[in-house]
């Protein structure tokens, strides 16, 4: 999981949790290691867990570079704090059935997006700071609920601000950076009094698969980095986009 998440985000530039995620959900069914209505709760804090660290590394690359665009960073960042937590807090009180299939329902929307290359060529001016506090607790609630990071959600939207894509990309990872590692402390805070986790479990973050997850997919994006810039940008979305149809299809049936 944690080579083609990493080679995911190398060569797609999203985070890993639309693999890493399908993976453990997988994994954790086949060797009934987590209680059923514990399961998608262990999935979204681990795969929240482990792209904490991959965010955490690039987002120092990007800041020694000079790529962030700091002012705007602070008119999000106060709103996907506050959606964080939010967001980790409302995941741990639904039925895990019910995350289930709204990660599958998100990953079927997503797909689409890759597949007829759905986005806009228009852009405005950066909002005002209440728009960006109210924009930033949505996409911080949902990243939260759906145990994702990376650009999935906020990417889009900075799309539609004057930026170039160098900035667009800077800007997701250090407006996600606070949001993955608050709600996976989230996750961690509100799993603690849960009693049937399993061993090397803190909270509802299971380390043993958080660990080989950072370690394989910090090697590999570099490789997915390669990999990319030798295919077509057009070919590789299609390709993914019908990873993602297909993974979604392969949740909901597991539902």
């Amino acid at each position: 999981m944690g080579v083609i998440a990493g080679l995911a985000a190398g060569v797609f530039g999203i985070g890993g949790g639309v693999i890493i995620i399908p993976g453990l959900i997988y994994l954790f069914q086949i060797t009934a290691l987590i209680p059923p209505h514990e399961l998608m709760h262990v999935v979204l804090a681990s795969s929240l867990a482990s792209v904490a660290f991959t965010s955490l590394i690039a987002g120092i690359v990007h800041a020694r570079k000079n790529n962030i665009r700091w002012p705007i960073a602070w008119q999000l960042i106060p709103g996907l704090l506050c959606g964080a937590i939010i967001g980790s807090y409302i995941a741990t009180k639904l039925n895990t059935e019910w995350l289930l299939y709204m990660f599958a329902g998100f990953l079927a929307l997503l797909s689409l997006r890759y597949i007829f290359n759905w986005q806009s060529d228009t852009t405005y001016p950066v909002p005002a700071t209440p728009i960006m506090w109210l924009v930033g607790l949505v996409i911080g609630s949902l990243t939260s609920m759906l145990g994702l990071g990376g650009g999935v959600l906020i990417i889009p939207f900075l799309g539609l601000l004057s930026l170039n894509m160098r900035e667009i990309s800077a800007l997701s990872i250090v407006c996600i950076l606070p949001v993955v590692l608050l709600a996976t402390l989230g996750y961690i805070v509100f799993g603690l009094k849960v009693h049937d986790l399993p061993r090397y479990s803190t909270g509802y973050v299971y380390w043993p698969a958080v660990l080989p997850i950072i370690i394989t997919s910090t090697i590999c994006a570099p490789i997915g980095i390669s990999i990319a810039q030798k295919l077509s940008v057009k070919r590789l979305k299609e390709i993914f986009g019908f990873i993602l149809l297909f993974i979604s299809i392969s949740l909901f049936i597991l539902g």
